[in-house]
């Protein structure tokens, strides 16, 4: 999580092995579906045990909890966040069911994959906030 500092915790936790396989969908989707669209990604949150998760403003039933969630952003530095949420709406539109992917975006070019569930949310978690909407 980002505010690992804040939390005065690790960046990043081991998951339990029991929960090592939950994450197999959202990578598959990252490496199959992301990548070629957008190039190369950057996992800045994956895997919080329930302090962190807390801490850093995670809901009770995170994604990230059970290791199904990472929050990425681009490493391409010309990618801004209209074309990030043109690109991967449209890509989670046309494959994101396929994987039962879920999608959210937070501030500037960070957005989340998680592969328990296909949807999708915007800033107040909910889907009538997704920015998805606005896509063509």
């Amino acid at each position: 999580a980002t505010d690992w500092k804040a939390c005065k915790t690790d960046p990043f936790g081991v998951p339990p092995r029991t929960q090592w396989t939950n994450i197999v969908k959202t990578l598959r989707f990252v490496r199959d579906e992301v990548e070629p669209q957008i190039g190369a990604v950057e996992a800045v949150s994956g895997y919080r045990w329930p302090t962190l998760n807390k801490c850093a403003g995670g809901g009770p039933t995170s994604s990230h909890l059970a290791y199904f969630a990472l929050d990425l952003v681009p490493t391409d530095p010309n990618i801004n966040r209209p074309e990030l949420i043109k690109r991967i709406c449209k890509l989670h539109a046309a494959k994101g069911k396929a994987y039962d992917i879920g999608l959210g975006f937070y501030d500037g070019v960070r957005f989340h994959l998680d592969g328990k569930l296909f949807r999708r949310w915007g800033p107040d978690k909910t889907a009538k906030t997704s920015p998805c909407l606005s896509v063509q």
